[in-house]
């Protein structure tokens, strides 16, 4: 290509990930935009030593809770845009709305992608809202709304 790709960083676990992350904040090319569009684990398992022998009945899997990422990046980012993204499940649009709001001014975010579950593959119902920290918000009826909504924000 005539231009330079993007560098992926693969991680295999929430803690990998965050850390990746702060290691990209700490360098020479912080970001001036952040993208939290990766939907973290809220819990993982307790890793296990060795192989686990086949042929077990019974499994007692103990959850602990993750690092939220984005309150663990902020100590790092500075003034960069941030965008969060929230998916709810049963909702209105007013408290969809709402818990993107508690997001932005708990976590700093900028703005929010807030997503209905159940609206997500309806093409007759929006694909998303972008909620400022103003407390507006639009109706972005696709996922090419979506990215050109970002687009608009970052090319400011």
């Amino acid at each position: 290509p005539t231009f330079d790709l993007p560098n992926i960083t693969r991680a295999g676990s929430p803690e990998e990930m965050l850390n990746e992350s702060i290691s990209l904040a700490k360098s020479d090319i912080n970001p001036n935009v952040w993208i939290h569009s990766a939907a973290v684990l809220d819990y993982s398992m307790n890793p296990v030593d060795g192989k686990v022998p086949s042929g077990r009945e019974k499994w007692n899997i103990e959850l602990q809770p993750t690092l939220k990422h984005i309150p663990e990046l902020s100590k790092f980012i500075g003034k960069s845009i941030r965008f969060g993204f929230k998916l709810e499940t049963s909702v209105s649009e007013e408290e969809l709305i709402q818990k993107s709001m508690n997001q932005i001014s708990e976590y700093g975010v900028d703005y929010v992608i807030a997503n209905i579950l159940e609206q997500i593959n309806d093409t007759n119902l929006p694909r998303a809202r972008l909620v400022s920290g103003d407390g507006s918000f639009k109706v972005l009826l696709t996922e090419h709304d979506i990215c050109l909504e970002i687009e608009k924000i970052i090319s400011k």
